[in-house]
């Protein structure tokens, strides 16, 4: 997920240079950009996870549904709370979550812990799929005469070179230096 949240912030900053001139002072500009948006998106994450922790440290909800709601909300209005802030929604709600699970969790009821876990279990799952089905019908939308095949081929062969140059080294360092075996079969997969 958090590979995912700095690709986001990453064209997010992209997109403001769409058109304009690539200076050194521009560069260094996108690049505190991309700073200030990942660490500031952390601190809200953070600030609504304590947030959350404290509100259900000190307040008593009765009943699971009522508990769940606010639980849900307390996850998902840091994500909003950062778009609204021209902050990335995704690092915030990973970073409120990780805070979330860490403080919150313990202080809900026994009951609520087990529908939350199987809450956002669900709801990751729902998600995901609606992503990879999105992802899958764009290929029928493109249009043929707008696909580059040199570019399919390099991003494809470059892709490969990358993921060789980054499993094989890792997994020779951990055959070499750990009890953990990683067979080739599992590093060709």
């Amino acid at each position: 997920v958090l590979n995912d949240a700095v690709v986001l912030v990453l064209y997010k900053i992209f997109t403001k240079f769409i058109g304009a001139e690539m200076t050194w002072a521009s560069m260094g500009h996108g690049c505190l950009d991309f700073l200030i948006c990942l660490v500031g998106s952390m601190a809200v994450g953070f600030l609504f996870g304590c947030i959350s922790a404290l509100v259900f440290k000190h307040v008593d909800l009765r009943h699971t549904i009522y508990e769940m709601g606010v639980y849900f909300l307390l996850a998902y209005i840091p994500s909003l709370f950062s778009d609204v802030i021209s902050l990335s929604g995704i690092v915030t709600i990973l970073f409120t979550g990780i805070f979330s699970r860490h403080y919150t969790h313990p202080n809900l009821s026994v009951n609520g812990q087990a529908r939350a876990l199987f809450l956002f279990a669900f709801l990751s799952v729902l998600s995901e799929t609606a992503v990879f089905l999105q992802l899958g019908f764009s290929v029928f939308s493109t249009q043929l005469s707008s696909l580059n095949p040199s570019f399919i081929c390099w991003t494809l062969l470059l892709m490969l070179v990358g993921r060789a140059a980054n499993i094989y080294p890792v997994s020779w360092v951990l055959n070499r230096c750990t009890s953990l075996k990683v067979p080739g079969n599992i590093q060709h997969m």
